[in-house]
């Protein structure tokens, strides 16, 4: 299994980005986890963003993770 861990903010904000996130969503040997930095206080303004955006995704992570690729706005397109 593939662990895909992508950044919220400055990566899925870019409409390419989330229909690439959503073709890998489509694989079964693939795990989409959207992370990222932003207060667990706002965890439900954040899931309603996502929907907002139509982004597929197996988990929402308010912290930064282990994975197999980090994908963010600093190191890594998709």
């Amino acid at each position: 299994m593939n662990i895909y861990a992508i950044d919220l903010d400055g990566v899925l904000d870019i409409p390419e980005n989330v229909i690439k996130v959503n073709v890998l969503f489509e694989d079964p040997n693939n795990l989409i986890i959207i992370y990222t930095s932003r207060s667990k206080e706002i965890r439900k303004e954040t899931e309603t963003y996502l929907r907002f955006l139509g982004v597929k995704y197996h988990c929402l992570k308010m912290e930064k993770l282990r994975a197999t690729y980090y994908i963010d706005d600093r190191n890594t397109e998709l």
